[in-house]
């Protein structure tokens, strides 16, 4: 109520916040435009490294006299000039030095822990400066000098054909396990008749490649050796002799075979199949997975589940008896909610996707007024179901083993830059043998950077995509934080548990802290959750310098035992709870629904949007 007459100016919700990630966009791209201009000592960084340091850039304003640095406190913050200009005096054995916008000063604070050199004064009216903390960068990235050092050795590695074929974020990780090592001249890498002990890339020198103790060829730097023999398991045929000194990268045999291996022989395949003129078709993509059932095959049982624009029905190729699950939608609906980029871009998005936690996508089809998919059936129900028939929540070491599921498929797809949006126990399904599959990629988006539109499920939002300023893979960490604490606890830690007000869910997720029940009191539950719902992206788990790797090794995921991973993905593992299921067709693990097989009459607008589908 005004206390007196008053005029106001109103603006209405989007429109609010669209200015808001507008100017974070911008504020954004600014700061990353001056750390990387020419002579910058952040130049050097990737996209995505800049990216993600410049989300931790602060923006100070000085005015005329004020000191920035005093000479001999300890240095730990790097400025850059975006206008204005600086004065550097009491330089040990120099002249005061002048420094003005596009310049920079205290870079050494991001290589080492030395005291400041000079004392640094504002020397205009106003002076605005970006400052990185050493902390934030070496907390998001590491040592600007292993850094930049992990950026050329990744460069090199590119030029190999089997690691530029990684998935971005698997080569990031192999990355890590890759050894720098040195080999006198005339010692030999691998004789004749013998086993290689690993997979080596020349980085500098070079090799002599020699045959019954004759030399047939040299080995220039960037260059791979073992890849082959390594894969199929046999022994070299071939001598690799050190000519000079030289410096090798070297990746152990173990790593080799579980990453590159399958690679490897992919690319023998493609390699067959181009030379016999079929062509070379995208490595590493879910199509493989693609199968032929004819439509007229299928025989429709019973429903499933339903949705905005139709329902799931459980069918069985009367050819085969094979049963599957066929997701069925309405074109009018569709596009009478303006969803066609969406259901076209699940179906492109899955399509990347081939993971023993993920639904796989069979085939597609499409009439008049629908469009299918047919996906692999999953007998066990959701995840939320089971919490749902347990009270609301599952004991901490079965919630850890479908967390570990979601998180492997995680790991998967922002490996190939795509972020799920919209993680919730609705879209875990739990299969014949107990491990989870991620469900339902209507909100899935391939994100190089970030992006502004507002989705998902309100208890599940993550600061950043409330306020629209942006977001990336960092929505699914935290909403995996959430996931966490709901399976341990009963419900979301920012619920609004008297009238489900998302406007109160917003307002909590923004502003109030992590409580816990005094039921629970596993501190490694608590301190991995509650890293995952930092609410400062720089600081949040999986978005630091290990990214998911940094999660599989919270303590949460190793205990009770160290978790394996691999035996995990190849389902090796024991389940916390398998179904009981009595056929191939059981679906008593799902609700029952009423069949309403009515189909609104689609007519086509011209467009052609679901001319690929």
């Amino acid at each position: 109520m005004a206390a007196v007459p008053s005029q106001v100016y109103k603006i209405d919700r989007v429109t609010f916040k669209r200015i808001i990630a507008t100017a974070s966009h911008s504020d954004l791209s600014r700061v990353k435009d001056a750390l990387k201009r020419d002579g910058s000592p952040l130049a050097a960084l990737e996209d995505d490294q800049l990216e993600k340091v410049a989300e931790v850039a602060l923006t100070q304003r000085y005015n005329k006299g004020d000191q920035i640095i005093k000479k001999g406190e300890r240095g730990d913050v790097f400025y850059y000039i975006e206008s204005g200009s600086v004065l550097c005096t009491n330089i040990d054995g120099q002249s005061n030095n002048r420094l003005s916008a596009g310049d920079y000063f205290g870079e050494q604070a991001l290589i080492q822990d030395v005291p400041r050199k000079a004392d640094v004064y504002s020397d205009e009216a106003v002076v605005d400066l970006i400052a990185i903390h050493r902390d934030d960068f070496d907390a998001l990235l590491g040592g600007l000098g292993d850094v930049l050092k992990q950026n050329h050795r990744m460069r090199q590695l590119l030029c190999v054909p089997v690691m530029a074929q990684l998935a971005p974020g698997a080569r990031n990780r192999l990355l890590n396990s890759v050894q720098l090592v040195k080999y006198d001249a005339g010692v030999s890498l691998c004789d004749t008749g013998a086993e290689f002990e690993g997979f080596h890339i020349l980085s500098e020198g070079t090799i002599s490649v020699q045959q019954g103790g004759k030399q047939i060829s040299q080995i220039q730097p960037v260059t791979a050796i073992g890849a082959e023999e390594l894969a199929s398991g046999s022994k070299s045929r071939l001598t690799y002799k050190a000519e000079v000194d030289i410096e090798c990268f070297f990746i152990a045999k173990d790593i080799f075979l579980d990453v590159l291996a399958p690679l490897v022989a992919q690319m023998k395949e493609l390699e067959a199949g181009a030379a016999a003129g079929s062509g070379r078709p995208e490595m590493d993509s879910g199509a493989g997975q693609l199968i032929e059932v004819p439509f007229k095959n299928l025989q429709q049982k019973v429903t499933l589940g339903t949705g905005t624009f139709g329902r799931v029905k459980l069918v069985v190729d009367t050819t085969t008896q094979e049963a599957y699950a066929l997701k069925m939608l309405q074109k009018a609906q569709i596009v009478a909610l303006r969803q066609q980029r969406n259901v076209m871009n699940e179906k492109r998005i899955l399509l990347q996707l081939n993971h023993p936690f993920i639904l796989k996508l069979l085939s597609t089809y499409k009439d008049k007024n629908r469009l299918y998919m047919l996906m692999e059936l999953v007998q066990g129900g959701e995840v939320f179901s089971r919490l749902q028939s347990q009270g609301g929540s599952v004991p901490i070491s079965d919630g850890r083993f479908y967390a570990a599921c979601v998180l492997d498929a995680m790991e998967y797809m922002h490996d190939r830059f795509i972020v799920y949006r919209d993680l919730k126990p609705e879209n875990l399904l739990i299969d014949s043998s107990g491990h989870v599959k991620v469900v339902d990629f209507g909100f899935a988006k391939v994100v190089t950077s970030r992006t502004y539109t507002l989705c998902g499920t309100p208890e599940y939002l993550a600061p950043e995509l409330v306020l629209g300023k942006g977001h990336g893979k960092g929505v699914d960490y935290w909403a995996l934080g959430i996931l966490i604490y709901e399976m341990a606890v009963g419900y979301s830690p920012f619920a609004d548990h008297e009238r489900g007000d998302q406007m109160v869910i917003c307002k909590n997720i923004l502003k109030q802290a992590v409580m816990w029940p005094k039921t629970i009191r596993d501190r490694d539950l608590k301190t991995c959750v509650e890293a995952l719902l930092s609410k400062d992206t720089s600081k949040r788990l999986g978005l630091l310098r290990g990214g998911t790797s940094d999660v599989k090794d919270h303590a949460f995921f190793k205990r009770p035992k160290q978790a394996d991973w691999a035996s995990l993905r190849s389902c090796q593992e024991k389940t916390p709870w398998r179904p009981p299921l009595k056929s191939a067709t059981d679906t008593s693990n799902f609700d029952p629904y009423e069949e309403d097989d009515y189909v609104e009459p689609y007519r086509d607008d011209g467009s052609g949007w679901e001319r690929d589908f």
